[in-house]
């Protein structure tokens, strides 16, 4: 397969300042977490020259700051960061910032900074004390959720309204009543629900060693009643799965072409730098990924190379060449492809060990079952059309 070289043209800019993570939770997929280094001045300002090198179309562009906790980069490393990206920017871009933390190192401080700046903060919980703690944990084993929901409190006081993360564990599906409650009567503005994915160096997901067919009637079950309380409580907050899908099924019930384009299938709309410079791009996952193969992913560097030298390298070319040619057979293959547009690249890869490969289990649940549940939903008020029959999808 002979693909054009693409335009540098992020949308969203994931940025990985360390790999430092105070916390040790069971499913954490990011390596070298008692590593302390942070990235330097030099790294910052070359990513900013590099990232506004790229042949940027006006409007907006997204910082994501993220890796092992964001936080553990310390306030002056944010202080400068954000100051040096405003002022380097080009006056038709916008720029918003994005942390997703895990909410413990949370304090004043931070919370004025996080608030002068305007940033979106995502807050890792994953429900419950109980059902949080069993996961999320400090290296001497003890429970984060008080700390995480005092942080919770302090951007609250300081007029910033988070959202959660919250990570689906095999435990996780027997309680969605107890899960919904204490995100609605918290005041979270909205919640996304991950189901527990094998990726980077946390190799096999809990959820796999159980068969399919349990651990799919267990989401199906969990989903459609977090589902049935949402819709009967009048969609009082935003629940991510349900927002994004929801979108697409509308999209697919006006137009029968539509396809879903998810960002990290699109080479460059997702751009990655890690604390030493390396640029990577698609799933942003895959910088904690270790790969001969793919040379752990690294497609350059801010420090060496230009936009323009990345998108013409060996290494990004034989990657786009890979996720496309598994795009397309997912396209082939699966009657969800629409509302799934091959998602999933880094839990993908890390489950088969190829991007040509295409089913993983979270596909399975977070796409084809989570579709079954919502359009059994809604069919007395939608009717949906799709492809050909394929798989025997709520979507033929």
């Amino acid at each position: 397969m002979s693909l054009a070289v693409p335009k540098v043209q992020p949308r969203t800019v994931v940025v990985q300042p360390t790999a430092r993570c105070n916390l040790d939770c069971a499913y954490c997929y990011v390596p070298d977490r008692r590593d302390r280094a942070v990235m330097t001045a030099e790294v910052l300002d070359a990513s900013a020259d590099f990232i506004f090198g790229c042949d940027l179309p006006p409007g907006e562009i997204e910082f994501h700051w993220h890796a092992g906790e964001p936080l553990a980069a310390g306030l002056a490393f944010y202080q400068r960061a954000f100051a040096v990206l405003a002022e380097r920017a080009p006056p038709d871009v916008r720029l918003r910032h994005v942390i997703q933390t895990n909410g413990t190192l949370l304090t004043r401080r931070w919370c004025e900074l996080l608030a002068e700046y305007g940033v979106q903060v995502g807050l890792s919980l994953d429900g419950p004390a109980d059902l949080h703690d069993r996961s999320r944990r400090t290296r001497s084993g003890r429970g984060t959720h008080a700390r995480v929901m005092a942080g919770y409190r302090r951007l609250r006081d300081h007029g910033i309204s988070p959202g959660a993360i919250c990570v689906l564990r095999r435990g996780s599906f027997e309680f969605p009543d107890r899960i919904y409650d204490f995100f609605v009567e918290a005041g979270f503005a909205s919640v996304g629900f991950n189901v527990e994915e094998s990726e980077g160096v946390y190799l096999r997901s809990e959820l796999l060693r159980a068969g399919l067919g349990e651990i799919r009637q267990s989401y199906v079950a969990f989903m459609k009643r977090i589902w049935q309380r949402w819709w009967t409580g009048g969609c009082s907050i935003e629940i991510r799965e349900f927002h994004q899908l929801l979108g697409c099924l509308e999209r697919l019930r006006q137009d029968a072409a539509f396809v879903r384009e998810p960002a990290e299938t699109v080479p460059f709309r997702i751009l990655t730098i890690r604390r030493d410079g390396a640029v990577g791009t698609f799933s942003p996952e895959l910088a904690a990924t270790p790969s001969r193969e793919y040379e752990s992913f690294v497609l350059g560097n801010v420090l060496t190379d230009t936009p323009a030298q990345v998108a013409r390298g060996v290494a990004f070319q034989r990657l786009h060449r890979d996720i496309a040619v598994g795009r397309s057979r997912c396209r082939e293959e699966c009657s969800y492809f629409p509302v799934c547009g091959a998602a999933f690249q880094s839990n993908r890869f890390t489950e088969h060990g190829t991007f040509r490969a295409t089913e993983t289990l979270t596909c399975r649940l977070h796409r084809q079952a989570l579709t079954d549940v919502i359009v059994d939903e809604l069919k007395d008020h939608f009717e949906p059309s799709g492809p050909p029959a394929t798989s025997g999808s709520k979507l033929d």
